[in-house]
């Protein structure tokens, strides 16, 4: 019986852990036109509540022109 507490415990913080949201980790958002990184100097992409990517439109049109 002690085996069986022993194992399901195991099973249980294992499931809890696998369950936490990847989100909790934030990584920088990098974006690429045409294999050229593109460089943000006022507004930086971010995503949003509805889990979008918002990103100034601005600076990704005038990278795509340059190309």
């Amino acid at each position: 019986m002690k085996r069986i507490a022993e194992i399901l415990t195991i099973v249980l913080i294992v499931t809890y852990l696998l369950s936490l949201p990847a989100s909790a980790v934030e990584l920088p958002i990098r974006v690429v036109v045409n294999g050229t990184n593109i460089n943000f100097p006022d507004a930086e992409p971010f995503i949003d509540e509805n889990s979008r990517t918002q990103v100034p439109i601005r600076f990704v049109g005038e990278a795509w022109v340059r190309m």
